[in-house]
């Protein structure tokens, strides 16, 4: 009886069935009912078509939110005789079909006995309705939107006739055929849909195929496209697969019946089909690359310690006298998969069924669907994002089910489990389900075949155990060496003399020297499920092994059930010094973006809402997958903000989104050449570690960088405290070693080639590998008749130091990059030349364009494969696998031949991508400018600035403003605009005044040179506003005056009105505040004459500010909503925003908090809506200082902290400085001196930090007034010194009369010193009069009584002038204006009455209240935080 919870044999009287007899039904389908239907939905969903034994179930059970309904019994369709459908319904079991006739009821079928027999389930589990079609296979339809595969035989593909079908499976069909002029009959296989999957299947297998010629290989003899789906034609193997060999044999072996005679000389229905046998079969021949293991299997699973097999009879089978056939058909077999690995080919998919055995004897292998290439001496690691495992389950290499890089050794461990097989039986590892097998071929150990029946020799027991190794490096290395065993245990020979020789190849080299630094690496990984994410940089030298790290660690984290997005950052095509980027902003988190999307289009709505929230639209500027998530939520265009606060609008919603995403599961982010990085990229990556949102998500993101090639932004990387810093350091002479042994496939390499191979690396191991590819290419390393290694012609001695040193190879990595194109063909390299000139990665498209495709072409393509120099990552695309050699064949190109391929380039370019040519822009900008037309090129490079700037990528936006305007005409008049254009929207607004300022200059020049009267004006107002900024006044008006003379003599009223607003801004900077208000009004009576609303309401807001500051609140606050209400008609909403909070203030300071603080929140909600997180912030930190006015002090502090909390999230340390300014200042009035001390210093700290000379200021005197409150005289009067050296250095006089005045006070209540606070109060005053600034010299007067009040002096002539100058002047609101000539009045009685004079109607209090005022409006002192 078998052991608990194992399947019972099965077998018919006393005999026992080997397992590849038997189709079984599930033994606990309760058990197995999750993976099957999990497994059956995917069929359903991908018209996989199921054979029967899928629907064998006999218990209800809950698969996720569906309940299956399990049926009791299985349908067999097949099409009898007449291709009438016929059903067999057994009660139990499965039934025995000879011809359709049940040969025994509740027994179990012989799979090889039906040839057509499908049952389907539906998504609820029922069986759909089936229809028979000529072919006898089955079509189906039901709710999952299902239309079979199959449409009928084709009468015709290409020049052949379609006989009828011979085969099918998942991925294809394969048809008889016969050309219509020759006559010669073939086989055509060609695929059911053009389904991504499989059309990629069908042309690797073709493009595998079309150079192979050997004899145990099926043939291609043509090859085309039919109806969009790619065909080939293949010999007509005469034969049957060795799955059917096998069975004959096995049912001869077990006496069930007679054996069944072989099939005639003509092909057999499973020639070329891929028959899903029985179940286990059934399982993986269809699950292929639709099975994710790194999802379903991977991680920590848990190690079975045994699986089970079926009880043996006492008696176990004798092999040995069929053994001599099994060894020559092994042999054979070995033979040609040497050929095909020297030709670096990795089948992937090695079976019973994919390999026909002809009348001869000789097996052929077919159906090369999952084939790939290999080259273990690749110049260069390619990270990848991962894909799924493919193969059949029963034969995959462990490495495969790992998504580990695949070699020949894969298909040595699938040689190993046909051979188990054959000999046997049984298949290594007897399971039924899907996840037990996958562990079984992961973790199990087979029992040696001598267990299971008699007759194997003990050598051959170790060689089949040795090829099933879990670990490539412990199997036998080679194809041949496995031959070479065969043959000394006997096998036949004969029948391959004349077959092509195989060629020496290298293995991938292992992962020496860098365990410690990875298992660090690895622990950190494990901590991202409790949400403890890092950033760790890679450095190191070029060809040290970073990317091999980073892809390890990618495989790793797989493993540990992260979801593993990797990238590269985009190599620079032509500019070495790495100034010039072809990518667009964004680019190395492309990947990243692409993942998010996708896993949101698998999930549904609600979770995609939850990830992306309200970001679908920006996020589509970056990666336009994102547009067809939430395509029922309205289309909203994304709202206008100014570049720092859209790049930090992007900034919050990646990592909002990031956030979301990671808490779904954990997240492994790789970026490899992180110096090859564009600024947005790298900002962003700042902008994590700054905000310290990285270390709270569940990701870790390690970044590779070359140190040499480090920018300004990584060296700021490197220094921050977040960041754990790696450094791959040389390897050593015994990693060398055990990276040559595994390239070799040796136990242990001579000591000899170690060493010298050290000595030449200096440790390096890209040097290592680059020089033994050179050395087997070159036939100088080979592997000789005994099957090792050798050096020398007669290959009978192990190589000296002395011969591999006389190597004739270079000796430094260059000569080596190099030497690989004098060995290149005339066509390859004509070839390479171009695809030089494309890029680093490139569409094939293109390629084929400038080349003219023809066989040649196709021929020098594949000699580039061969040579590792070029690669196909996907369909439709080629890469350089080193961009090393890339930039040596631009080298070794002349100028001249590059110019005519760019120009090639361009118009290639232009020709196949019409619809998206403005995305290309960059690209084509790039070739025309190296094509040599500069005009074409300035064109194109002006569209990718725009592109850029609108994408927030600044940096990038000045780099192609720059190189648009070198390309250009520079006196025509758009390249003259074109820079004013650069200087206004890039070089003002990122601050870079300097620049700015040297731009406009040189504009001004040309268009003076030229005669461009326009472009002259709007350089003189641009240089106006730059020179403005740094204060030189008399230059700016002088600037603005010329431009305003200019645009009057072109009568062009856009460009007066601009000359007006620039004289404006002068005046106002200047104190003259009537003279602004002319200027305004004049500009304001244009922009309305001619209808330009967005600068009515923009020039409305300058003369609202004006009113403002002249203290007529009431005319400003009207002029504010007149702009408001310009800004809503035209759905400006940038603007509206802080036009609510000026309105604010005005209702602030006039007393009316409640309509203030419900304006402020109308402003705050604007923010919220447009993601403009700074600005929201402000206005927080502005609501909590009007709060304190309606009695709500107790809620300013959480609104403050709130405020602070934003700003730090975002990473705006110049706005939390402010904001902590404003803070420390409410607890001070609240009573608090300590912390309102240390938040100031805080804050203080955060001013030189930032580099804000003026915030710096305001926060030096409140420290020195709180230090003064604490009696601390001398700190608070070596704080005012400091404040204003500082005022004095970066000339802020109007500033500096607020210290002066501050110090004054200090020296005449602190001290006494009468006559020093006396002389400050006259350099005051004296500074006001060279302002013009009356109400400073108010404050004065108010000062001065006090200090003649102090020496017992009258002072009435000082408070009547000031009641006169405050009657006369419209400094402020009537209320305000009152209530400070009542204080004056006060104190002229008190002063005639010679009464004490209280401090609350003093001249002490009455400076104080002019001073409140004047600090309200911005005259005095300048507001500490707000956006006014």
């Amino acid at each position: 009886m078998a052991p608990e919870n194992q399947t019972a044999p099965v077998g018919i009287g006393d005999r026992v069935i080997p397992d590849m007899l038997v189709q079984r039904p599930v033994a606990d389908p309760v058990e197995n009912l999750s993976g099957i239907c999990g497994t059956m939905r995917r069929f359903c969903e991908q018209k996989i078509e199921i054979p029967c034994g899928f629907a064998c179930f006999r218990d209800p059970g809950q698969i996720g939110e569906q309940t299956i309904e399990i049926h009791d019994a299985i349908v067999i369709e097949y099409a009898d005789a007449g291709g009438d459908t016929v059903e067999h319904r057994p009660e139990s079991g499965l039934g025995i079909m000879e011809n359709g006739v049940p040969l025994h009821r509740h027994e179990p079928l012989l799979a090889a006995d039906v040839e057509t027999d499908y049952t389907w389930i539906d998504k609820k589990g029922k069986s759909g309705e089936k229809q028979g079609d000529s072919t006898g296979r089955l079509r189906y339809h039901d709710g999952w939107g299902l239309d079979a595969m199959n449409t009928g035989v084709p009468d015709q593909i290409g020049s052949y006739v379609i006989l009828e079908e011979i085969g099918h499976g998942g991925m294809g069909v394969v048809y008889r055929g016969i050309h219509r002029e020759t006559g010669v009959e073939v086989a055509i296989k060609t695929v059911y849909i053009q389904r991504e999957s499989q059309l990629d299947s069908i042309r690797r297998e073709i493009r595998a195929l079309a150079r192979i010629h050997h004899p145990g290989v099926v043939t291609v003899l043509d090859q085309g496209v039919r109806d969009g789906l790619p065909w080939y034609a293949m010999n007509l193997l005469k034969g049957i697969t060795l799955r059917q060999y096998a069975i004959n044999r096995l049912i001869d072996r077990s006496g069930i019946r007679e054996t069944r005679s072989t099939l005639p000389d003509g092909p057999t229905r499973d020639s070329h089909a891929v028959p899903s046998d029985w179940m286990p079969h059934l399982l993986a021949t269809t699950l292929g690359d639709d099975l994710p293991v790194e999802e379903e299997h991977a991680g920590d699973a848990e190690i079975p310690s045994d699986f089970p097999y079926p009880e043996l009879p006492a008696v176990l089978p004798d092999v040995s006298g069929t053994l001599p056939d099994l060894l020559r058909i092994f042999y054979r077999l070995c033979v040609t998969l040497s050929y095909l690995h020297g030709e670096g080919i990795v089948h992937r998919d090695l079976k019973p069924s994919n390999i026909i055995l002809q009348p001869d004897g000789m097996p052929v292998i077919m159906d090369f669907g999952l084939v790939v290439r290999f080259w273990g001496d690749v110049s260069r690691e390619e990270l990848e994002a991962g894909s799924h495992a493919g193969g059949t389950m029963l034969y995959i290499a462990p490495e495969q089910i790992m998504d580990t890089p695949v070699d020949a050794r894969a298909d040595l461990y699938s040689l190993g489990c046909l051979m188990y097989e054959l000999l046997t039986g049984h298949v290594p590892f007897r399971v039924d389900s899907v996840e037990s097998i996958l562990k079984a071929q992961l973790y199990a150990e087979p029992p040696p075949p001598s267990r299971l029946v008699n007759g194997i020799p003990p050598e051959l027991d170790a060689m089949i155990l040795k090829l099933l190794a879990k670990r490539p490096i412990d199997r036998i290395g080679h194809a041949d060496d496995v031959a070479a065993d065969l043959r000394r245990l006997g096998a036949d020979t004969s029948g391959v003399e004349g077959f092509p020789r195989s060629k020496s190849y290298l293995y991938r080299p292992g992962f020496a020297g860098r365990e410690a630094v990875f298992q660090e690496v690895e622990t950190g990984l494990r901590s991202l499920d409790a949400g403890v994410g890092e950033f760790i940089l890679v450095d190191g030298t070029a060809g040290i092994g970073k990317t091999r790290f980073l892809m390890e660690l990618a495989r790793t984290g797989r493993r540990l059930r992260c979801h593993v997005v990797s990238s590269e950052c985009a190599p620079h095509l032509h500019d070495l010094s790495h100034t010039n980027t072809l990518r667009p902003p964004l680019f190395p988190l492309k990947r990243l973006l692409q993942s998010i999307a996708d896993y949101c289009l698998g999930r549904g709505p609600e979770l995609t809402a939850k990830i992306i929230g309200k970001h679908r639209n920006l996020l589509a500027m970056y990666e336009p997958r994102f547009r067809e998530l939430l395509t029922d939520t309205p289309d909203q265009p994304l709202p206008e903000l100014p570049p720092d606060a859209a790049r930090l609008r992007l900034f919050t919603a990646l990592t909002q989104i990031l956030s979301a995403f990671c808490a779904e599961r954990p997240l492994l982010i790789i970026l490899d050449d992180l110096h090859w990085s564009d600024d947005l990229t790298v900002g962003y990556l700042s902008f994590l570690l700054r905000t310290g949102h990285l270390g709270r998500m569940r990701c870790t993101l390690i970044a590779s960088y070359l140190p040499e090639d480090a920018g300004d932004a990584i060296e700021r990387l490197q220094k921050s405290t977040s960041v754990r810093r790696i450094r791959l350091e040389r390897l050593t002479e015994p990693d060398i070693g055990m990276m040559v042994a595994e390239m070799l496939a040796m136990s242990s390499p001579p000591e000899t080639l170690t060493h010298f191979l050290f000595r030449m690396s200096d440790g390096n191991p890209f040097f290592v590998a680059e020089y033994l590819r050179s050395a087997v290419a070159e036939g100088l390393l080979f592997r000789g008749q005994s099957n090792t290694w050798q050096v020398g012609d007669d290959g009978e001695h192990d190589a000296t130091m002395a011969e591999f040193e006389a190597l004739p190879l270079p000796r430094s990595l260059s000569e080596l990059l190099d030497h690989r194109f004098l060995k290149l063909s005339e066509g390859a390299s004509a070839i390479l030349r171009t695809a030089a000139v494309l890029g680093r990665e490139f569409e094939v498209v293109l390629l084929w364009h400038i080349v003219q495709f023809n066989d040649s072409v196709l021929d020098a393509i594949d000699e580039l494969t061969r040579r590792q120099v070029l690669e196909e990552p996907v369909p439709g695309k080629l890469r350089f696998s080193s961009d090393m050699i890339r930039q040596l064949m631009l080298r070794r190109t002349p100028r001249a031949d590059l110019a005519e391929l760019h120009r090639k380039a361009a118009e290639a370019i232009e020709f196949h991508f019409p619809a998206t040519i403005s995305e290309m822009a960059l690209q084509l900008g790039y070739h025309w400018e190296e094509a040599g037309d500069g005009v074409r090129a300035a064109d194109y490079l002006t569209q990718a600035a725009r592109q850029a700037k609108q994408r927030s990528a600044l940096k990038e936006a000045e780099h192609l403003y720059r190189k648009a305007i070198h390309l250009s005409d520079r006196t025509a008049p758009s390249t003259l605009s074109l820079q004013c254009e650069f200087v206004r929207t890039v070089l003002i607004l990122t601050g870079q005044f300097k620049a700015a300022q040297e731009q406009y200059e040189a504009t001004l020049a040309e268009a003076r040179r030229a005669g461009d009267r326009r472009s002259e004006a709007e350089a003189l107002l641009g240089l106006s506003e730059v020179v403005r900024i740094f204060g030189r006044l008399a230059d700016s008006l002088q600037d603005a005056a010329d431009a305003l003379a200019i645009s009057r003599a072109l009568d062009d009223r856009k460009l007066e009105a601009a000359g007006f607003r620039a004289l404006g801004k002068c005046r106002m900077e200047q104190g003259d505040l009537d003279g602004a208000m002319q200027y305004y009004e004049s500009a304001l009576e244009i922009h309305r004459a001619v209808g330009d609303r967005i600068s009515e309401a923009s020039v409305s807001a300058h003369i609202a500010r004006v009113r403002s500051n002249q203290g007529r609140m009431n005319e400003a606050l009207i002029l504010y909503e007149q702009a408001m209400l310009i800004y809503r008609q035209l759905n400006e909403i940038m603007y509206q925003g802080p036009c609510l909070v000026n309105i604010a203030v005005i209702h602030h300071e006039q007393g009316r908090f409640e309509r203030a603080l419900s304006v402020y929140q109308e402003s705050l909600e604007i923010h919220r809506r447009i993601g403009d997180l700074r600005s929201e912030a402000v206005t927080l930190s502005n609501i909590a200082s009007l709060l304190p006015s309606m009695n709500r002090a107790d809620e300013a502090g959480a609104m403050y902290l709130k405020a602070l909390e934003i700003l730090r999230d975002i990473g705006d340390r110049g706005n939390e400085g402010k904001t902590l300014r404003s803070y420390a200042m409410f607890l001070h009035q609240q009573g608090d001196p300590v912390q309102a001390r240390n938040l100031l210093e805080q804050a203080l700290g955060i001013h030189r930090e930032v580099d804000d000379r003026y915030s710096e200021i305001r926060a030096l005197r409140h420290l020195a007034t709180m230090h003064a409150d604490e009696g601390n005289l001398g700190e608070a009067f070596r704080l005012l010194d400091e404040t204003l050296s500082l005022e004095r250095k970066i000339n802020r006089r109007l500033s500096e009369a607020v210290t002066l005045y501050h110090l004054a006070g200090l020296k005449r209540r602190a001290t006494g010193d009468l006559d020093a606070a006396g002389e400050l109060i006259r350099g005051v005053e004296m500074l006001a009069i060279e302002l013009n600034n009356p109400e400073v010299q108010i404050v004065c007067l108010c000062e001065r009584g006090h200090i003649e009040l102090a020496r017992g002096r009258a002072c009435r002539n000082l408070l009547e002038d000031a009641k006169t100058r405050a009657r006369d002047a419209h400094l402020t609101s009537e209320s305000e204006r009152s209530k400070a000539i009542q204080r004056l009045e006060r104190a002229i009685i008190a002063f005639e009455r010679n009464a004490p004079l209280f401090r609350g109607e003093c001249p002490d209090d009455l400076s104080e209240s002019f001073r409140i005022w004047l600090a309200r409006t911005g005259q005095f002192t300048e507001p500490q935080n707000g956006n006014t």
